[in-house]
Protein backbone atom coordinates (compact mmCIF):
# COMPACT_ATOMS: atom_id res chain seq x y z
CA UNK A 1 0.00 0.00 0.00
CA UNK A 2 1.03 3.83 -0.34
CA UNK A 3 1.90 5.75 2.42
CA UNK A 4 3.56 9.27 2.76
CA UNK A 5 6.50 9.41 5.27
CA UNK A 6 4.46 11.80 7.36
CA UNK A 7 1.82 9.08 7.66
CA UNK A 8 4.23 6.46 8.81
CA UNK A 9 5.52 8.77 11.42
CA UNK A 10 2.44 9.34 12.84
CA UNK A 11 1.34 5.57 13.24
CA UNK A 12 4.61 4.91 14.42
CA UNK A 13 4.54 7.44 17.43
CA UNK A 14 0.64 7.97 18.44
CA UNK A 15 -1.58 5.34 17.35
CA UNK A 16 -3.28 2.63 19.09
CA UNK A 17 -2.00 2.78 22.54
CA UNK A 18 -5.63 2.60 23.86
CA UNK A 19 -4.98 0.99 27.58
CA UNK A 20 -6.37 1.75 30.93
CA UNK A 21 -2.47 2.58 31.87
CA UNK A 22 -1.69 5.78 30.27
CA UNK A 23 -0.62 8.46 32.29
CA UNK A 24 -2.51 11.66 32.96
CA UNK A 25 0.21 13.33 33.20
CA UNK A 26 1.51 12.50 29.86
CA UNK A 27 -2.35 13.49 28.60
CA UNK A 28 -2.40 16.84 30.03
CA UNK A 29 1.66 17.48 28.56
CA UNK A 30 0.97 16.14 24.91
CA UNK A 31 -2.99 16.41 25.03
CA UNK A 32 -4.30 18.82 27.02
CA UNK A 33 -5.34 21.64 24.63
CA UNK A 34 -7.82 19.11 23.10
CA UNK A 35 -10.44 19.13 26.18
CA UNK A 36 -10.67 23.12 25.00
CA UNK A 37 -10.28 22.76 20.89
CA UNK A 38 -11.51 19.68 19.05
CA UNK A 39 -13.47 18.03 22.28
CA UNK A 40 -14.94 21.09 23.52
CA UNK A 41 -16.65 21.49 20.13
CA UNK A 42 -16.66 18.32 18.17
CA UNK A 43 -19.09 19.57 15.64
CA UNK A 44 -17.05 22.96 14.97
CA UNK A 45 -13.39 21.41 14.74
CA UNK A 46 -11.29 21.33 11.98
CA UNK A 47 -10.65 18.13 10.64
CA UNK A 48 -7.06 18.33 11.25
CA UNK A 49 -7.68 19.42 15.03
CA UNK A 50 -10.14 16.08 15.43
CA UNK A 51 -7.33 14.01 13.85
CA UNK A 52 -3.96 15.24 15.60
CA UNK A 53 -6.46 15.00 19.17
CA UNK A 54 -7.54 11.79 18.59
CA UNK A 55 -4.45 10.17 18.23
CA UNK A 56 -3.47 12.03 20.91
CA UNK A 57 -6.20 10.45 23.30
CA UNK A 58 -5.72 7.16 21.96
CA UNK A 59 -1.90 7.65 22.91
CA UNK A 60 -2.29 8.99 26.64
CA UNK A 61 -5.94 8.93 27.49
CA UNK A 62 -7.21 6.25 29.69
CA UNK A 63 -11.14 6.43 29.21
CA UNK A 64 -11.72 5.33 33.41
CA UNK A 65 -10.81 8.95 33.85
CA UNK A 66 -13.63 10.53 31.58
CA UNK A 67 -16.19 12.41 33.24
CA UNK A 68 -19.73 11.81 31.67
CA UNK A 69 -19.76 15.30 29.47
CA UNK A 70 -15.91 14.82 27.98
CA UNK A 71 -17.22 11.22 27.09
CA UNK A 72 -20.00 12.23 24.68
CA UNK A 73 -18.00 15.31 23.29
CA UNK A 74 -15.08 12.15 22.90
CA UNK A 75 -17.40 10.46 21.20
CA UNK A 76 -18.60 12.89 18.66
CA UNK A 77 -15.42 13.83 17.73
CA UNK A 78 -14.34 9.76 17.09
CA UNK A 79 -17.41 9.88 15.08
CA UNK A 80 -17.23 12.55 12.77
CA UNK A 81 -13.54 11.68 12.42
CA UNK A 82 -14.73 8.29 11.79
CA UNK A 83 -17.36 9.62 9.18
CA UNK A 84 -15.40 12.47 7.51
CA UNK A 85 -11.19 11.16 7.38
CA UNK A 86 -9.59 9.15 5.73
CA UNK A 87 -9.25 5.50 5.97
CA UNK A 88 -6.88 5.71 8.07
CA UNK A 89 -8.61 8.22 10.19
CA UNK A 90 -11.29 6.13 10.45
CA UNK A 91 -9.57 2.93 11.76
CA UNK A 92 -8.38 4.94 14.67
CA UNK A 93 -11.70 6.46 15.50
CA UNK A 94 -13.39 2.75 15.23
CA UNK A 95 -10.83 1.23 17.66
CA UNK A 96 -11.28 4.62 20.07
CA UNK A 97 -14.92 4.20 19.72
CA UNK A 98 -14.66 0.81 20.63
CA UNK A 99 -12.33 1.75 23.73
CA UNK A 100 -15.51 3.48 24.75
CA UNK A 101 -18.44 1.71 24.42
CA UNK A 102 -19.71 2.76 20.87
CA UNK A 103 -20.30 0.77 18.12
CA UNK A 104 -20.40 2.15 14.30
CA UNK A 105 -22.07 1.38 11.38
CA UNK A 106 -21.18 1.96 7.42
CA UNK A 107 -19.35 5.07 6.66
CA UNK A 108 -21.19 7.85 4.38
CA UNK A 109 -18.16 9.38 3.02
CA UNK A 110 -14.77 7.95 2.73
CA UNK A 111 -11.60 9.54 2.45
CA UNK A 112 -12.12 13.52 2.48
CA UNK A 113 -8.91 14.47 3.09
CA UNK A 114 -7.29 11.72 1.11
CA UNK A 115 -4.93 14.43 -1.08
CA UNK A 116 -3.99 16.19 2.44
CA UNK A 117 -1.60 15.45 4.83
CA UNK A 118 -2.12 11.83 5.06
CA UNK A 119 -1.49 11.64 1.06
CA UNK A 120 -0.36 14.38 -0.49
CA UNK A 121 -1.05 14.92 -4.24
CA UNK A 122 2.56 15.18 -5.70
CA UNK A 123 3.60 11.98 -7.56
CA UNK A 124 6.30 11.59 -5.43
CA UNK A 125 4.22 11.20 -2.22
CA UNK A 126 3.05 7.86 -4.00
CA UNK A 127 6.10 6.39 -3.22
CA UNK A 128 6.12 4.29 -0.22
CA UNK A 129 8.55 4.94 2.67
CA UNK A 130 10.32 1.98 3.59
CA UNK A 131 9.89 0.95 7.35
CA UNK A 132 13.10 1.69 9.08
CA UNK A 133 12.03 0.85 13.16
CA UNK A 134 15.44 0.21 15.40
CA UNK A 135 15.56 -3.47 17.32
CA UNK A 136 14.10 -3.02 20.66
CA UNK A 137 15.68 -3.50 23.87
CA UNK A 138 14.93 -6.00 26.13
CA UNK A 139 13.23 -3.13 28.27
CA UNK A 140 10.82 -2.54 25.52
CA UNK A 141 10.26 -6.14 24.59
CA UNK A 142 9.33 -6.92 28.41
CA UNK A 143 6.95 -3.81 28.48
CA UNK A 144 5.50 -4.81 25.27
CA UNK A 145 4.82 -8.41 26.17
CA UNK A 146 2.77 -7.42 28.86
CA UNK A 147 0.25 -5.88 26.07
CA UNK A 148 0.57 -8.82 24.54
CA UNK A 149 -0.68 -10.58 27.47
CA UNK A 150 -3.41 -8.81 28.10
CA UNK A 151 -4.50 -8.88 24.32
CA UNK A 152 -3.97 -12.69 24.18
CA UNK A 153 -6.85 -13.11 26.99
CA UNK A 154 -9.08 -11.24 24.96
CA UNK A 155 -8.30 -12.79 22.10
CA UNK A 156 -8.75 -16.13 23.32
CA UNK A 157 -12.20 -14.77 24.15
CA UNK A 158 -12.84 -14.05 20.77
CA UNK A 159 -12.96 -10.18 21.92
CA UNK A 160 -11.16 -9.32 18.88
CA UNK A 161 -11.49 -5.31 18.59
CA UNK A 162 -10.53 -5.16 22.36
CA UNK A 163 -7.67 -7.46 21.62
CA UNK A 164 -6.19 -5.20 18.69
CA UNK A 165 -5.81 -2.16 20.98
CA UNK A 166 -3.62 -4.02 22.89
CA UNK A 167 -1.46 -5.76 20.66
CA UNK A 168 -1.13 -2.09 18.66
CA UNK A 169 0.31 -0.88 21.94
CA UNK A 170 2.53 -3.45 21.52
CA UNK A 171 3.83 -1.61 18.80
CA UNK A 172 3.87 1.94 19.97
CA UNK A 173 6.28 0.12 22.38
CA UNK A 174 8.42 -2.20 20.02
CA UNK A 175 7.30 -1.42 16.40
CA UNK A 176 10.27 -3.12 15.37
CA UNK A 177 9.56 -6.22 16.93
CA UNK A 178 8.58 -9.25 15.02
CA UNK A 179 6.11 -9.99 17.70
CA UNK A 180 4.41 -7.21 17.86
CA UNK A 181 4.44 -6.64 13.97
CA UNK A 182 2.74 -10.07 13.38
CA UNK A 183 0.17 -10.09 16.21
CA UNK A 184 -1.07 -6.21 15.26
CA UNK A 185 -1.17 -7.52 11.35
CA UNK A 186 -2.88 -10.53 11.91
CA UNK A 187 -5.84 -8.66 14.41
CA UNK A 188 -6.08 -5.84 11.63
CA UNK A 189 -6.67 -8.72 8.98
CA UNK A 190 -9.07 -10.56 11.88
CA UNK A 191 -11.13 -7.30 12.10
CA UNK A 192 -11.03 -6.73 8.57
CA UNK A 193 -8.51 -3.47 8.04
CA UNK A 194 -6.82 -5.18 5.00
CA UNK A 195 -4.79 -1.57 4.28
CA UNK A 196 -3.36 -1.27 8.37
CA UNK A 197 -2.28 -4.93 7.95
CA UNK A 198 -0.72 -5.17 4.84
CA UNK A 199 1.19 -2.42 5.94
CA UNK A 200 2.52 -4.05 9.06
CA UNK A 201 3.15 -7.30 6.72
CA UNK A 202 5.25 -4.72 4.45
CA UNK A 203 7.00 -3.61 7.40
CA UNK A 204 7.94 -7.27 8.60
CA UNK A 205 9.65 -7.57 5.15
CA UNK A 206 10.85 -4.33 5.30
CA UNK A 207 12.80 -4.80 8.50
CA UNK A 208 14.21 -8.35 6.80
CA UNK A 209 16.11 -9.90 9.25
CA UNK A 210 16.00 -13.96 9.80
CA UNK A 211 13.60 -13.09 12.57
CA UNK A 212 10.76 -11.09 10.88
CA UNK A 213 11.41 -13.73 7.49
CA UNK A 214 10.42 -16.35 9.41
CA UNK A 215 7.14 -14.88 10.75
CA UNK A 216 5.93 -13.73 7.01
CA UNK A 217 6.60 -17.83 6.31
CA UNK A 218 4.82 -18.88 9.34
CA UNK A 219 1.90 -16.31 8.45
CA UNK A 220 0.86 -18.08 5.21
CA UNK A 221 -0.34 -20.83 7.24
CA UNK A 222 -2.31 -18.58 10.15
CA UNK A 223 -6.07 -18.46 10.29
CA UNK A 224 -6.11 -15.01 11.46
CA UNK A 225 -5.02 -13.60 7.66
CA UNK A 226 -7.71 -15.35 6.13
CA UNK A 227 -9.21 -13.04 4.79
CA UNK A 228 -6.20 -11.68 2.93
CA UNK A 229 -5.63 -14.88 1.16
CA UNK A 230 -7.05 -13.80 -2.23
CA UNK A 231 -5.04 -10.05 -1.89
CA UNK A 232 -2.47 -10.23 -4.52
CA UNK A 233 -0.24 -7.78 -2.23
CA UNK A 234 -0.30 -10.14 0.44
CA UNK A 235 0.79 -13.22 -1.94
CA UNK A 236 3.85 -10.88 -3.12
CA UNK A 237 5.08 -9.88 0.21
CA UNK A 238 4.81 -13.31 2.15
CA UNK A 239 5.15 -15.52 -0.61
CA UNK A 240 1.40 -17.55 0.03
CA UNK A 241 0.56 -19.43 -2.93
CA UNK A 242 -2.16 -21.88 -3.85
CA UNK A 243 -0.87 -24.53 -5.87
CA UNK A 244 -2.66 -26.70 -8.63
CA UNK A 245 -0.68 -29.65 -9.79
CA UNK A 246 -1.92 -31.05 -12.54
CA UNK A 247 -1.22 -34.63 -13.97
CA UNK A 248 -1.22 -35.10 -17.81
CA UNK A 249 0.43 -38.39 -17.71
CA UNK A 250 -1.73 -41.96 -18.29
CA UNK A 251 -2.09 -44.54 -15.83
CA UNK A 252 -0.78 -42.13 -13.05
CA UNK A 253 2.37 -42.13 -14.18
CA UNK A 254 2.83 -38.65 -12.70
CA UNK A 255 1.88 -39.94 -9.34
CA UNK A 256 5.12 -40.50 -7.42
CA UNK A 257 6.66 -36.88 -8.75
CA UNK A 258 3.31 -34.86 -7.93
CA UNK A 259 3.30 -37.22 -4.55
CA UNK A 260 6.70 -36.32 -3.42
CA UNK A 261 6.20 -32.36 -4.64
CA UNK A 262 3.04 -31.88 -2.80
CA UNK A 263 4.49 -33.29 0.53
CA UNK A 264 7.67 -30.63 -0.21
CA UNK A 265 5.22 -27.84 -1.01
CA UNK A 266 3.62 -28.54 2.48
CA UNK A 267 6.44 -27.73 4.33
CA UNK A 268 6.73 -24.02 2.53
CA UNK A 269 3.12 -23.51 3.91
CA UNK A 270 1.78 -23.89 0.12
CA UNK A 271 -1.98 -24.63 -0.20
CA UNK A 272 -2.18 -27.63 -3.62
CA UNK A 273 -4.89 -29.05 -5.13
CA UNK A 274 -4.84 -31.97 -7.57
CA UNK A 275 -6.42 -32.10 -11.06
CA UNK A 276 -5.71 -34.14 -13.78
CA UNK A 277 -5.81 -33.91 -17.68
CA UNK A 278 -6.10 -36.60 -20.60
CA UNK A 279 -3.72 -34.76 -22.95
CA UNK A 280 0.02 -36.29 -22.27
CA UNK A 281 2.96 -34.10 -22.40
CA UNK A 282 6.62 -34.50 -22.41
CA UNK A 283 7.79 -32.08 -19.82
CA UNK A 284 6.56 -30.49 -16.75
CA UNK A 285 5.91 -26.47 -16.89
CA UNK A 286 5.55 -24.23 -14.03
CA UNK A 287 3.11 -21.35 -14.90
CA UNK A 288 2.48 -18.18 -12.17
CA UNK A 289 1.20 -15.25 -11.96
CA UNK A 290 3.51 -12.01 -11.59
CA UNK A 291 2.73 -11.81 -7.43
CA UNK A 292 3.96 -15.40 -7.44
CA UNK A 293 7.08 -15.35 -9.14
CA UNK A 294 8.93 -16.39 -6.24
CA UNK A 295 6.55 -19.85 -5.12
CA UNK A 296 7.38 -20.59 -9.15
CA UNK A 297 11.32 -20.39 -8.79
CA UNK A 298 11.39 -22.38 -5.37
CA UNK A 299 8.83 -24.97 -7.17
CA UNK A 300 11.35 -25.23 -10.65
CA UNK A 301 13.95 -25.97 -8.03
CA UNK A 302 12.46 -29.22 -6.63
CA UNK A 303 11.94 -30.68 -10.13
CA UNK A 304 14.98 -32.18 -12.01
CA UNK A 305 14.04 -32.18 -15.53
CA UNK A 306 16.47 -31.15 -18.34
CA UNK A 307 13.54 -29.62 -20.26
CA UNK A 308 11.59 -28.19 -17.66
CA UNK A 309 9.57 -24.57 -18.52
CA UNK A 310 8.82 -21.48 -16.56
CA UNK A 311 6.39 -19.33 -17.92
CA UNK A 312 3.52 -16.52 -16.76
CA UNK A 313 0.42 -17.83 -16.82
CA UNK A 314 -1.95 -18.54 -20.07
CA UNK A 315 -4.77 -15.93 -19.82
CA UNK A 316 -7.20 -18.97 -19.73
CA UNK A 317 -5.55 -19.55 -16.15
CA UNK A 318 -5.66 -15.96 -14.88
CA UNK A 319 -9.25 -16.05 -13.45
CA UNK A 320 -8.77 -18.95 -11.72
CA UNK A 321 -7.78 -19.29 -8.12
CA UNK A 322 -4.61 -20.97 -8.45
CA UNK A 323 -0.99 -18.31 -8.13
CA UNK A 324 1.26 -21.18 -9.65
CA UNK A 325 0.15 -24.37 -11.82
CA UNK A 326 2.61 -27.27 -12.59
CA UNK A 327 1.54 -29.51 -15.63
CA UNK A 328 3.53 -32.31 -14.97
CA UNK A 329 5.04 -34.01 -17.82
CA UNK A 330 7.62 -36.05 -19.19
CA UNK A 331 8.80 -38.92 -21.87
CA UNK A 332 8.70 -42.45 -21.44
CA UNK A 333 9.00 -46.05 -22.40
CA UNK A 334 6.12 -48.23 -22.78
CA UNK A 335 6.91 -51.12 -19.71
CA UNK A 336 9.09 -48.95 -17.94
CA UNK A 337 8.51 -46.79 -14.76
CA UNK A 338 8.06 -43.20 -14.53
CA UNK A 339 11.51 -41.77 -13.67
CA UNK A 340 12.45 -39.91 -10.31
CA UNK A 341 12.41 -35.98 -11.32
CA UNK A 342 11.15 -34.79 -7.51
CA UNK A 343 12.78 -36.49 -4.24
CA UNK A 344 10.62 -37.79 -1.21
CA UNK A 345 10.75 -35.56 1.50
CA UNK A 346 13.05 -38.55 3.58
CA UNK A 347 15.69 -37.74 0.89
CA UNK A 348 15.11 -34.10 0.52
CA UNK A 349 17.15 -32.30 3.71
CA UNK A 350 19.78 -30.97 1.35
CA UNK A 351 17.46 -29.67 -0.66
CA UNK A 352 14.74 -27.80 1.29
CA UNK A 353 17.37 -26.70 3.49
CA UNK A 354 18.90 -25.26 -0.31
CA UNK A 355 15.23 -23.56 -0.75
CA UNK A 356 15.21 -22.55 2.75
CA UNK A 357 18.18 -20.25 2.48
CA UNK A 358 17.44 -19.33 -1.16
CA UNK A 359 13.45 -18.19 -0.05
CA UNK A 360 15.16 -16.17 3.07
CA UNK A 361 17.25 -14.59 0.22
CA UNK A 362 14.23 -13.46 -1.57
CA UNK A 363 11.70 -12.59 1.27
CA UNK A 364 14.56 -10.75 2.74
CA UNK A 365 15.91 -8.38 -0.10
CA UNK A 366 12.50 -8.39 -2.36
CA UNK A 367 13.44 -5.61 -4.71
CA UNK A 368 17.15 -6.66 -5.74
CA UNK A 369 15.71 -10.41 -6.63
CA UNK A 370 12.53 -8.71 -8.27
CA UNK A 371 14.77 -7.13 -10.57
CA UNK A 372 16.13 -10.11 -11.18
CA UNK A 373 13.15 -12.33 -12.17
CA UNK A 374 11.90 -9.42 -14.13
CA UNK A 375 15.14 -9.11 -16.22
CA UNK A 376 14.68 -12.82 -16.93
CA UNK A 377 10.75 -12.45 -18.13
CA UNK A 378 12.06 -9.72 -20.50
CA UNK A 379 14.81 -11.72 -22.01
CA UNK A 380 13.82 -15.45 -21.71
CA UNK A 381 16.51 -16.64 -23.45
CA UNK A 382 18.87 -15.56 -20.46
CA UNK A 383 16.25 -16.52 -17.85
CA UNK A 384 18.02 -19.31 -16.34
CA UNK A 385 21.17 -17.32 -16.06
CA UNK A 386 19.77 -14.56 -14.24
CA UNK A 387 18.46 -17.17 -11.86
CA UNK A 388 21.89 -18.97 -11.11
CA UNK A 389 22.60 -15.73 -9.02
CA UNK A 390 20.32 -17.97 -6.57
CA UNK A 391 22.60 -21.09 -5.61
CA UNK A 392 25.85 -22.05 -6.57
CA UNK A 393 24.47 -25.07 -9.87
CA UNK A 394 24.12 -24.01 -12.82
CA UNK A 395 20.30 -23.72 -14.17
CA UNK A 396 18.56 -23.82 -16.64
CA UNK A 397 14.81 -23.14 -16.22
CA UNK A 398 13.94 -22.38 -19.69
CA UNK A 399 16.31 -25.25 -21.80
CA UNK A 400 16.62 -24.27 -25.09
CA UNK A 401 18.18 -20.63 -25.50
CA UNK A 402 16.10 -19.71 -28.40
CA UNK A 403 12.46 -20.87 -26.88
CA UNK A 404 10.50 -17.86 -26.13
CA UNK A 405 7.59 -17.08 -23.77
CA UNK A 406 5.53 -17.46 -26.12
CA UNK A 407 6.04 -20.90 -27.14
CA UNK A 408 6.04 -21.92 -23.86
CA UNK A 409 2.37 -21.17 -23.30
CA UNK A 410 1.39 -22.44 -26.38
CA UNK A 411 1.57 -25.58 -24.07
CA UNK A 412 -1.23 -24.75 -21.73
CA UNK A 413 -2.90 -23.41 -24.36
CA UNK A 414 -3.53 -26.54 -26.38
CA UNK A 415 -4.56 -28.55 -23.58
CA UNK A 416 -8.58 -29.01 -22.38
CA UNK A 417 -8.77 -26.81 -19.60
CA UNK A 418 -8.82 -28.70 -15.98
CA UNK A 419 -10.07 -26.31 -13.97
Amino acid sequence: MLHSTRLMAVMATLLFLGSGTASADMWKEKGGECSDSAFSSPEKASLADLKKCVRLFEAYRAVEALKSSERKNVISAMKRLYQEGSDTDAHIARIGLSRLGESVGVRDSIGTQSSSDDEESSPAATQRSKCTYPPPSSSDKKKANKAFKKGLKLYRKKKYEGALAHFEEMMNIAPGWAKSLRNAAGLNALTDNTERSIELLQCIQDLGTEEHVEQLKKIRGDDDFASLRDNSEFKRITGYARVALVDTLKAGRGEENLDNLEELLGKLNYKVTRKEVDKEQTKPTVFYKLHSKMPAYLISKMIDHPSMGVSVMPAKYQKKDFDVVVLWGDRYKKGEEPKSRVPSIDDADDLLNDISRKENEILSKPDKYERKLNEALNAPDKFGNKLNSLGNKTEKIINKPGETVDKIKKIGDKLRNPF
